[in-house]
């Protein structure tokens, strides 16, 4: 039980005092080294390390620039993102961040591989210093890295605004995800979240400004300052019963509770919405009392030939953690349901309810009786004895 418990809890440690300084890396090989992992994360870190040292940057600068010139082109990406987060902004530099942040590749999501982002990190870093060859890139339409040099723009802020009139020279496509994120980017440079929610609420009465790539996102990114947007959205829900419209709510609910709150309350009866509700309010702290006997009901009345899903529905009640451990009975007798699904979804969802191991253990072994549920009535005992060891 333990066990179970610590699979959902978060430990929040508490710090005092001053965060030491990241040590100084003893030499440009170490510091190459550290911008060479696989992972984004690591990358990432590699290079704010390299940022709270700018003072030294004199002691390395020579050496990086002479790897600029290396004809390997990784040695030269990583000299360019280790001198630019140095705050070393020559154009040698940026025209290697640029080439670097402008490969794609046809196999990765998107065609954005975290090489390239990685660039476009250490382009951010300049601040201001990058953006006029930021703005140079982001209007060369046979630039492959446009887009994140119009994401970088944005992430540089308020620093960029000499960027806005080319910016809201993309305002005119026709392409939404493309205007959302020009949108987005505007905002996140003149802070004008007004002309932001203006432009993105006509768009959820339109599938693809409902997409996830759309309006919503750009809504949900723009956090408290989107407040403002929320009838629209309560609205757009009722019309479309639209999951990313949903997702949206519970998003920004934490700005808005009190027209948001309510507005997912009565949600939980829009057919084909009830889970993603469900699991939307007990994100934003709703009772458990409030929730899983609704859910409970769904669960019993479960057929087999309907739309229901009833292993997302006990989903929606083992995320309560301990506060489902009161209706442990109900999932019990479910193993009972006529219902091979909701016999399964219950045996899966048994060990998971924080209860006491007794009265799971004996309800699961019964349930290896049933032909149609002693598979993952196995699964869930073999779990409960992994914890206990």
């Amino acid at each position: 039980m333990q066990a179970r418990l610590s699979m959902l809890c978060l430990i929040a440690l508490a710090h005092s005092g001053s965060i030491a300084a990241p040590p100084e890396p003893a030499s440009v090989e170490t510091m190459i080294e550290s911008l060479r992992n696989t992972d984004f994360a690591e990358r990432q870190r590699a290079l704010d390390t390299l940022a709270a040292h700018r003072a030294s940057s004199e002691k390395y600068a020579p050496a990086l620039r002479e790897r600029l010139r290396d004809g390997d082109q990784t040695a030269r990406q990583h000299a360019a993102r280790a001198l630019a987060a140095l705050g070393v902004s020559e154009k040698a530099v940026i025209d290697e961040l640029l080439a670097g942040m402008g490969r794609r590749s046809p196999a990765t999501y998107l065609s954005q591989p975290e090489q390239a982002r990685t660039s476009m990190a250490a382009l951010v870093m300049l601040e201001s210093l990058a953006v006029p060859a930021l703005i140079e890139a982001m209007e060369d339409e046979q630039y492959a890295g446009r887009d994140l040099a119009l994401e970088a723009l944005g992430q540089i802020g308020p620093s960029a605004k000499e960027a806005l009139p080319a910016i809201e020279r993309l305002l005119a496509t026709e392409d939404l995800p493309a205007l959302c994120r020009a949108v987005e980017v505007k905002w996140r440079i003149d802070g004008d979240a007004a002309f932001a929610i203006e432009q993105m609420v006509p768009l959820l009465d339109q599938q693809r400004g409902r997409d996830c790539h759309a309006a919503v996102l750009t809504l949900v990114q723009m956090g408290a300052e989107a407040k403002e947007a929320m009838p629209a959205l309560i609205a757009a829900l009722k019309r479309h019963n639209d999951h990313n419209v949903l997702w949206a709510i519970g998003e920004l609910a934490p700005h808005a509770e009190e027209l948001a709150l309510p507005a997912l309350r009565e949600a939980l009866t829009q057919p084909g919405m009830e889970d993603d509700v469900a699991i939307a309010l007990q994100n934003l702290g709703e009772p458990a009392e409030q929730l899983i006997p609704r859910q409970l009901e769904r669960l019993r009345a479960c057929k087999a030939e309907d739309a229901n899903e009833p292993m997302r529905i006990v989903y929606t009640i083992v995320i309560h953690g301990p506060a489902a451990t009161a209706y442990l009975d109900d999932l019990i007798a479910l193993l009972q349901h006529e219902n091979p699904e909701v016999r399964r979804a219950a045996a899966w969802g048994l060990p998971r309810v924080f209860a006491e191991d007794k009265p799971v253990i004996a309800a699961l072994q019964e349930a290896l009786t049933d032909p149609e549920t002693a598979e993952e009535a196995a699964k869930s005992l073999k779990m409960l004895q992994a914890e206990r060891q």
